[in-house]
């Protein structure tokens, strides 16, 4: 399903009730996504791209539990996560770069996931570049 490149501002519980496997929302304007937009927790899909939006506040219990392949959250207002990072990060890939990231917080995250050799990939290279240049934090 691709819906990408609307004027979409927020997704409502039961958005994709009858969900496709890829889900595509890049290029909206997307602020709010609610609990339940997939209408039950066992979540079963290739991807959620929703890439280049507004949102400022991911919860960690969004995809909490979901099997997912990829999940695209780059090019958003994301500043730090609050919660559980292992309920953030269920995608075998999860993209968060390009996010206006607090370094404190993106420290977290990379130190969270160095001790936690899993088998998933957290997409933040940009993100940790630039705190680095910026002197936020010297190593990781």
């Amino acid at each position: 399903m691709d819906l990408g490149y609307n004027q979409i501002e927020h997704l409502p519980n039961g958005f994709f009730a009858n969900h496709d496997n890829h889900i595509q929302l890049n290029n909206n304007k997307i602020k709010t996504v609610a609990r339940n937009i997939f209408g039950f927790d066992d979540l079963d899909f290739e991807s959620l791209l929703l890439g280049d939006n507004e949102i400022e506040e991911w919860k960690d219990d969004f995809v909490k539990g979901a099997q997912i392949r990829y999940v695209d959250t780059s090019g958003n207002k994301l500043k730090c996560l609050k919660g559980n990072y292992e309920d953030f990060f269920v995608a075998y890939i999860t993209k968060i770069d390009d996010n206006p990231w607090n370094c404190e917080c993106l420290l977290k995250i990379v130190k969270w996931a160095v001790e936690n050799h899993r088998d998933f990939r957290i997409g933040m290279t940009k993100s940790v570049r630039k705190c680095n240049s910026t002197g936020q934090f010297s190593t990781i």
